[in-house]
């Protein structure tokens, strides 16, 4: 059969390829600027401080320990990612953001594949070869090309790519996808050839496999059994009912795949885990539910008005108490039902509007219902925001009936996305920048303040901090972290006793916390209390054996108490701990000296500095352990 080609003469397979270059060049030009986005947020607790993913060596057991043993525990996947960063590249953030980048224009071209399909059958008919479909091929193609693009360049995009922690968004999203092409694809493959040939069988079998690395990526692929039979009822049994009802043995059996991904997570009581999830929640189950109404709307208004002054990281976004209270609870719910009732009533007319649409609530489901997590993130429409797109590319070409004024009019559309994603992207580029921006959309909440206050601290500005930090306690005056900040601050610009009285305060509200325990005793040996300083610092070993910061300043401390032996024995479990940390090795190295253990001194001298090649302590240790050893 001859190669289709468009009215002007172009070869099909050469405009598609020239399509999916554009895809990959526009999403690599509007996230251009994010390869040195520092780490954020919950960067911290589920990367540069999970020493789970710290691996030395590619192993089977290391990366299978990786998988298993990192945060979360169940996200095997995104947790052997970040190892293999972690891996090649330590905390530098350019690899990550690279992985991120990739596994995000792999998203884009698959989807463009998924959308051209489902165009097709859209437009064809159920279950015909593509082949046979005439121009119908070509038809498919523009809209399924700009859905691809505006998704991959949509601002509200930004956070699942260019937040590192949020790879574990994108890649569950990444296997959906491939996941849902790939059935579609066999079952295209059955209809037009051998309904069991190998090629079909392949389909299947990558769509079962990428479904399974989706379900220990992240929560979201519950929903995938639910909308691959969604899809297949549809696309390709036109929503036949008598389909259904000899299925009935399938149903139920993807109803036990969706149970067994909630056990998978949830664990064999899911309702007491959903309800314990509100143990730490200044929230009820209820007040979330009735806020995710107004949530969703919202999403729904940054999908089609994504600026970004619009956009944020952590939102301070008010509760709804009662139907009533806003009153922007009852509408909101009204717009819920309205979409609902209009995805029902569109099924026999136009079934592409009703799947996208249950697509869009479907996916929502998980994140913007009943578990106790967080009320809003902008990542949460990666995935179920994809169909919409579809849907409006579909719309447009629908009302704009000139092929070219639409294919215009959604370049102008992709053009201001790619542009406001750009300006987005660039304020993360910076802590400070981003966290300011971030105070200024939520003034009244106590997080974006404490970290603004972080970032200004990093950088120097320790006034600056300081009046943040003042913000923060304000709003929660008893708040652990702020107290620790706000202690550090006051250190550096000399307020020592201040610092104490802050960092006491939090020791004496929370006895175990490891922070304020450290600060507390590093700060005491700096006054020259040296008792008063071990004794904080022995408190925090005992609280967490692991922490480098207090075996070290432990370390530090019995040396100047001549207790050699003492220090020797926390620097030793400081370098077990960390075995890539000079300091520890410098230390222990200082020990030795006063041990006479020159051979031993040298060594770990040596070690700090081949850890840290510019390390200056290292260096005139290692002199002056020279002219000792030479006298």
């Amino acid at each position: 059969m001859a190669e289709k080609r468009t009215s002007g003469g172009v070869p099909h397979g050469i405009i598609q390829a020239a399509m999916l270059a554009f895809l990959l060049t526009a999403g690599f030009l509007v996230y251009s600027n994010t390869f040195h986005v520092p780490f954020y947020f919950d960067d911290n607790g589920y990367i540069t401080s999970d020493t789970a993913i710290r691996i030395t060596s590619l192993t089977p057991e290391s990366l299978i320990s990786a998988a298993v043993n990192g945060k979360p525990r169940h996200r095997l996947i995104p947790n052997l990612t970040f190892a293999l960063n972690y891996y090649f590249g330590r905390y530098h953030v350019f690899g990550y953001h690279v992985v991120n980048l990739l596994i995000h224009l792999a998203c884009g071209l698959i989807l463009f594949f998924l959308f051209k399909y489902t165009l097709i059958l859209t437009y064809g008919g159920t279950g015909r070869d593509p082949s046979a479909f005439g121009n119908n091929t070509i038809d498919a193609i523009w809209p399924a090309f700009f859905a691809a693009l505006v998704w991959l360049v949509h601002p509200l995009n930004s956070q699942a790519v260019t937040y590192v922690v949020q790879r574990m968004t994108s890649l569950v999203a990444l296997f959906y996808f491939l996941s849902m092409l790939l059935y579609v694809t066999g079952r295209m493959k059955a209809r037009s050839g051998r309904p069991w040939g190998m090629g079909v069988i392949l389909c299947y079998a990558g769509a079962a496999a990428s479904g399974l690395l989706a379900v220990i990526s992240k929560e979201n692929a519950a929903t995938l059994p639910l909308f691959i039979f969604l899809y297949e009822w549809f696309f390709f049994q036109d929503l036949d009912t008598e389909w259904i009802k000899k299925r009935l043995l399938w149903i139920g059996a993807a109803a036990v795949l969706f149970g067994g991904i909630a056990f998978f997570y949830l664990g064999e009581n899911p309702f007491h885990r959903i309800l314990s999830s509100y143990a730490h929640r200044d929230f009820t189950l209820a007040q979330r539910v009735m806020t995710e109404w107004r949530v969703v709307v919202w999403y729904i208004s940054l999908i089609f008005f994504p600026a970004p002054s619009r956009l944020t990281l952590d939102y301070d976004y008010p509760l709804s108490f009662s139907l009533f209270s806003p009153p922007t609870t009852i509408f909101c719910l009204v717009a819920w039902i309205a979409i609902l009732v209009a995805a029902l009533h569109s099924a026999r007319r136009n079934r592409l509007i009703s799947f996208c649409l249950f697509w869009y609530m479907g996916n929502l489901l998980i994140e913007s219902s009943v578990v106790g997590i967080e009320i809003i993130y902008e990542h949460r429409n990666y995935l179920p925001s994809a169909m919409v797109f579809l849907l409006f590319t579909y719309l447009v070409y629908g009302w704009i009936k000139t092929r070219r004024a639409a294919a215009v009019f959604l370049c102008i559309i992709a053009a201001l996305c790619g542009v406001w994603t750009f300006q987005r992207n660039r304020v993360w580029t910076d802590r400070v920048a981003l966290w300011q921006d971030n105070s200024i959309k939520s003034p009244a909440k106590f997080r974006p303040h404490n970290d603004l206050g972080v970032a200004l601290y990093d950088s120097g500005k320790y006034k600056a901090a300081i009046r943040q930090y003042q913000l923060a306690l304000q709003l929660k005056p008893n708040n652990l972290d702020a107290l620790n900040n706000m202690g550090n601050a006051l250190a550096a610009i000399g307020n020592i006793e201040q610092s104490v009285a802050f960092y006491k305060k939090a020791t004496d509200l929370a006895p175990g916390y490891i922070k304020a325990m450290t600060n507390l005793g590093s700060t005491l040996y700096k006054l020259g209390r040296f008792a008063e300083a071990a004794g904080v610092l022995e408190k925090a070993v005992l609280a967490d054996s692991m922490s480098l910061e207090a075996r070290v300043n432990l370390g530090a401390v019995f040396m100047r108490m001549n207790r050699i032996k003492d220090a020797e024995k926390h620097l030793l479990a400081a370098v077990r701990i960390a075995p890539h940390n000079a300091e520890a090795f410098n230390n222990l190295g200082t020990v030795y000296v006063y041990e006479k253990r020159f051979s031993d001194a040298k060594a770990a001298f040596q070690k700090a500095l081949e850890l840290s090649p510019g390390y200056a302590s290292a260096k005139n240790n290692i002199e002056r352990l020279k002219r000792l050893t030479w006298r």
